[in-house]
């Protein structure tokens, strides 16, 4: 089975711009009670949009 991805972060780590965007967990689970899926959908524009963005003060 495989480990469930790291939830996303609300800042890119390399820029330092924070991210405002709603993020969505799916969980499926199987007959015995254990997570047999896990998905993380977040709106990706803003995620695209933050990584062409000019952090604030580096004019």
């Amino acid at each position: 089975m495989r480990t469930p991805p790291k939830s996303i972060p609300d800042f890119l780590p390399a820029s330092g711009i924070r991210v405002d965007t709603p993020v969505a967990h799916y969980f499926k689970f199987d007959s015995a009670g254990k997570v047999s899926r896990y998905q993380n959908f977040a709106n990706s524009g803003a995620f695209v949009a933050a990584m062409h963005a000019t952090p604030v003060g580096t004019h």
